[in-house]
């Protein structure tokens, strides 16, 4: 009994130390996994200022013709006069 102890206490000893290198590994990847994920939050509200800032300046371009007309007709209007 005491003998199979003795054979069993190395591979107990090397089974303990890869558990906790495993451990250590498995908080390495849980601390980049929250690290992604807080970049990858950043990266989407970028993505919806972008957006919104885009949709607002394309609404704008839009207006344009429309204010070139007017501008157009009134100006022939008046050089009509």
């Amino acid at each position: 009994m005491i003998q199979n102890k003795k054979k069993m206490d190395p591979a107990l000893k090397e089974l303990s130390s890869v558990t906790q290198a495993m451990q250590k590994q498995i908080e390495g990847l849980k601390t980049v996994t929250e690290l992604l994920t807080q970049k990858q939050k950043k990266v989407q509200q970028d993505v919806q200022i972008k957006k919104y800032t885009f949709q607002q300046t394309a609404a704008e371009v839009k207006k344009v013709p429309k204010a070139v007309k007017e501008v157009w007709q009134a100006g022939h209007l008046n050089s009509r006069s």
